[in-house]
C-alpha cells in the first residue's frame, strides 16, 4: 500500500482508487486487520510526504461486499473522525447504483453528528460510544468554552462563585451575564446542595442553556461520591430533557479542585444516570476534558471497564483489551395470508421454532482478561461471522438480576451450535491461561524445598529459573538427566540444597487434604479479640463475624515472594504488615481463591498507580470502598502485606519505579506519602495475602 501512494505521488497524480486490498479470496486477510493497515498506512503516507498537493484517496468497496463495508465504514467514519491535526475529516459517501466510497476530504463535517462536533482550535472527539438505542456518546478532548450544544454543563460549587477550574472558563467565556445571573440564584434560593443543578442563559458561549451543576467533593461526602455524582448528572440530564434539549456537553465533573478520583468520576456515574433517566429528547452527549492528563486517566479507566464501540487508533496491552459490543442486522420474514388469525398462528409458530434454535450464554468479563489480543481478535471474528449477538452487561440493576455470577458479563445470543463455538473458543483460551497459571505455581511451590544452580566460569553459583528448575528436577526424579564425567578436565557436581519454606501458620485449622479452608473465629478467643482490636481502634462498626482464610496455594505463592524480597532488602526491609483492604461481597470468593488481582481490585482508587491498594487506617478502607450488600453488611480484609522498600507513586505508575540507575533494582511498593505514608500501592497479586475476612455493619 505504502509502495502504490508513494509510486502515485511521484507521478504526480491527484487522485487515485484502491479495492480492499488482502481481503479476497487470494490473501484472505479479516476486513478488521485489512480496515486497520489501510487507515494506518494512509495516515502515515499523509504524514510523511514531501508534497503539499492535495491528493484524493478513494478506497472503493464492492456492492455486495456487505462485511467488508461494514467494518471499513465503521473502521473510518469512527478511529479517524479527525486526525490529529484536527485538520481532516473521513467522510462517508454511498453511491447505491454502483459502490460505496470512503473519501478523506478536509473541512467536512460528518453528517450524522450535529454542528460543532468539532472545535474551533484544534480539539479533537476521540472515542464513540453507544450507551442507548439513538444515544451517542462522544469523548472530547479540548476547551469546553469553544464547544457549541444545546446545553454546556458547568462543574460549579454550592455558592455559584465561579473562580476556578472549569466554572471560572465558562463565566469569562460567557461574560458578565453568566456570574450575575448565578449569583441571582444564590440569593433568591440559597446555597446549591451537592446533587442538585440550576440553569442560566449562556451568555457568549455557544449554547441555548448553560447548567451549573454542584458534585460532590472528595473527603466531605461520607464515601458517597460515586452515588452524588450519579444523581448530579442525572439532574443535568432531566433539567436537558424538561427544556427538550438535543445535545449536552459535560465536563468530569468533580474531577478538578474536587479532588475526585477520575475512575470514579465520570463514566460509571454517566452510564448509571442514563439508564435510570432514559432520555427521549436528548441524543447526543460529549464528555469533555481540557488536561492531557486526566484525559489519560480516563481514557484507561473506560478501557478497562466498558465494551468501546470503536475508538481512535491506540494500541493497548491484552490486559486492556475490551470487547465490541455486536448486534447482526435482523432477518425479516415476511408472512402473507387471508387473515389476521392465520397470519398470528404463522407468526407464534415460527416464533416457537426460533426460540428453540436460540440460545443465550454469558461469560465472565473477568476470563476476557486472560485472553491474548489474537485471541480477543479470533473471537470477535467468529462473532461478525456467525452473526451471533454479544452485548455486555454490567452487575448491577437489571444486568444484575439477569446475570446469575452478579459480576460483569458478556451475552452472547444465536444459534445455539454457534454460540457454543464461540464459549469453546473462549473456554479454550482460557483454560490453557490457567494452565499456566497453574504450572508458574507448581515451579514456585517447588523452588521453595528445590534449587538447582549452575556454576560459571569466575566460580559464582547462579540460580536457574523457576521453570528451567521445575524441568530439571523433573527429569532429575524420572532419572532422565545423565552427566558424562569421562573428559579429561573431569567434572565435579555439588548438590546444595535449601529449605526456603515459609512454614504453614501453626494457628491454622488442620487441612488434611483441602487446599481452601475458611474459619470462622470464636468471639471469645485470642485470636479473634487481637484482629477486632485492631479494627475497631480506627473504625466505628459493629462486628458481625471473622473468618480466617487458609488457602494453601496463596500462602506459598505469597511465601516465595517473601523470600525473594527477604533476599533482595534484607529482614530490616521487608516491610511485612498487617493492612486492610475495603471489598464488595462478589469480590470475596475471587480475592481469597485467586489472589488480591488487579483486574478487579482497586477499582475505586488510581491516584498512586494501577495496583492494588492497602490502607494503613481500618476506618478509611470500612467506607466508600467496602459497599454494603442488601442485607446492609459491609466486608473489610486484613491482609499480610510485603511493603519493602517504597516510594510515593503516580497514577501513571503501572510498577514501582527503579531507585537507582539500575533498572533491575526497583521499589517494592508506592505510598501515598513518605512519612509517615497511610496507603500502599502493591504491583504484584502475590505480594499480599488475605488473612481474616472481617464482616460488619
Amino acid at each position: 500500500i505504502n509502495t502504490i501512494l508513494t509510486s502515485c505521488e511521484e507521478r504526480g497524480f491527484g487522485s487515485i482508487a484502491l479495492p480492499v486490498l488482502g481481503a479476497g479470496i487470494a490473501l484472505r486477510f479479516p476486513d478488521s486487520v485489512v480496515a486497520k493497515v489501510l487507515l494506518e498506512e494512509v495516515h502515515e503516507f499523509e504524514q510523511n510526504r514531501n508534497s503539499r498537493t492535495p491528493m484524493l484517496i478513494n478506497i472503493v468497496i464492492h456492492p455486495n461486499d456487505d462485511d467488508s463495508c461494514e467494518v471499513m465504514t465503521n473502521t473510518f467514519s469512527v478511529r479517524y473522525f479527525l486526525s490529529p491535526s484536527g485538520k481532516e475529516n473521513i467522510l462517508r459517501v454511498a453511491n447505491s447504483q454502483k459502490c460505496l466510497i470512503l473519501q478523506n476530504q478536509p473541512h467536512v463535517a460528518r453528517q450524522n453528528l450535529t454542528s460543532g462536533a468539532t472545535f474551533a482550535e484544534g480539539g479533537t472527539t476521540v472515542a464513540s460510544y453507544s450507551l442507548l438505542d439513538g444515544l451517542q456518546v462522544l469523548v472530547c478532548q479540548g476547551d469546553i468554552t469553544k464547544l457549541g450544544a444545546d446545553a454546556l454543563v458547568n462543574a460549579a460549587n454550592e455558592d455559584l462563585d465561579h473562580g476556578g477550574g472549569v466554572a471560572a472558563a465558562l463565566s469569562k467565556a460567557g461574560g458578565p451575564q453568566v456570574q450575575k445571573e448565578s449569583r441571582a440564584l444564590v440569593k433568591q434560593a440559597g446555597k446549591i446542595a451537592t446533587g442538585d443543578v440550576v440553569v442560566t442563559t449562556g451568555g457568549n458561549l455557544n449554547c441555548k442553556k448553560l447548567l451549573h451543576a454542584v458534585g460532590p467533593v472528595a473527603g466531605k461526602s461520607g464515601g458517597r461520591e460515586r452515588a452524588l455524582l450519579e444523581k448530579t448528572v442525572q439532574s443535568a440530564l432531566n433539567l436537558a430533557e424538561m427544556f427538550e434539549l438535543e445535545s449536552i456537553a459535560i465536563p468530569c465533573i468533580s474531577s478538578g479542585l474536587f479532588g475526585v478520583p477520575v475512575d470514579l468520576s465520570m463514566l460509571d456515574g454517566m452510564t448509571s444516570a442514563i439508564t435510570d433517566v432514559k432520555p427521549k429528547s436528548v441524543s447526543l452527549i460529549r464528555i469533555v476534558i481540557l488536561q492531557q492528563q486526566v484525559f489519560q486517566a480516563f481514557r484507561s479507566h473506560i478501557n478497562l471497564t466498558h465494551a468501546v464501540t470503536e475508538g481512535t487508533s491506540t494500541t493497548s496491552a491484552p490486559q486492556d483489551a475490551t470487547f465490541l459490543s455486536f448486534k447482526p442486522l435482523p432477518a425479516v420474514i415476511n408472512v402473507i395470508a387471508c387473515s389476521r388469525d392465520t397470519i398470528r398462528t404463522v407468526g407464534r409458530d415460527l416464533e416457537g421454532i426460533l426460540q428453540k434454535q436460540l440460545v443465550e450464554r454469558e461469560v465472565d468479563v473477568h476470563n476476557f482478561s486472560r485472553l491474548e489480543a489474537m485471541e480477543v481478535e479470533a473471537v470477535q471474528a467468529k462473532v461478525r461471522l456467525l452473526e451471533i449477538s454479544l452485548e455486555y452487561k454490567r452487575s448491577g440493576n437489571a444486568a444484575r438480576d439477569r446475570s446469575v455470577s452478579g459480576v460483569d458479563v458478556y451475552v452472547l445470543k444465536g444459534l445455539k451450535e454457534d454460540v457454543l463455538s464461540v464459549i469453546e473458543l473462549v473456554n479454550k483460551a482460557v483454560q490453557e491461561a490457567l494452565c499456566e497459571d497453574l504450572q508458574s505455581k507448581e515451579e514456585a511451590m517447588l523452588a521453595l524445598n528445590v534449587q538447582w544452580l549452575i556454576q560459571k566460569v569466575n566460580g559464582d553459583w547462579q540460580e536457574l529459573s523457576l521453570h528451567d528448575n521445575f524441568l530439571l528436577e523433573e527429569a532429575h526424579l524420572k532419572k532422565q538427566v545423565s552427566v558424562d564425567v569421562t573428559n579429561i578436565q573431569g567434572l565435579t557436581l555439588t548438590c546444595v540444597t535449601s529449605s526456603l519454606a515459609l512454614e504453614i501458620p501453626t494457628h491454622w485449622d488442620p487441612m488434611r487434604d483441602e487446599l481452601f479452608k475458611k474459619v470462622q473465629l470464636q468471639p471469645n478467643s485470642t485470636e479473634y479479640q487481637h484482629v477486632a482490636q485492631g479494627f475497631l481502634k480506627m473504625a466505628n462498626y459493629n462486628i458481625q463475624k471473622i473468618e480466617r482464610v487458609q488457602n494453601f496455594y496463596l500462602w506459598n505463592a505469597y511465601a516465595v515472594c517473601r523470600q525473594r524480597i527477604l533476599a533482595k532488602n534484607g529482614q530490616a526491609d521487608l516491610g511485612e504488615k498487617f493492612l486492610y483492604h475495603g471489598t464488595s461481597a462478589e469480590s470475596c470468593n475471587l480475592i481469597e481463591r485467586d489472589r488480591f488481582d488487579r483486574s478487579y481490585a482497586g477499582t475505586h482508587a488510581a491516584a498512586y498507580g494501577k495496583g492494588v491498594y492497602f490502607a494503613v487506617d481500618a476506618n478509611y478502607s470500612a467506607g466508600g470502598f467496602s459497599p454494603a450488600d442488601t442485607a446492609g453488611l459491609k466486608r473489610l480484609y486484613v491482609a499480610r502485606v510485603l511493603t519493602g522498600r517504597y516510594t510515593v507513586g503516580n497514577r501513571d505508575m503501572k510498577s514501582p519505579p527503579p531507585r537507582g540507575a539500575d533498572p533491575t533494582d526497583c521499589f517494592d511498593s508506592v505510598v501515598n506519602n513518605q512519612q509517615p505514608p497511610s496507603m500502599f500501592v502493591i504491583f504484584h497479586d502475590d505480594q499480599a495475602y488475605p488473612e481474616y475476612l472481617i464482616t460488619f455493619r
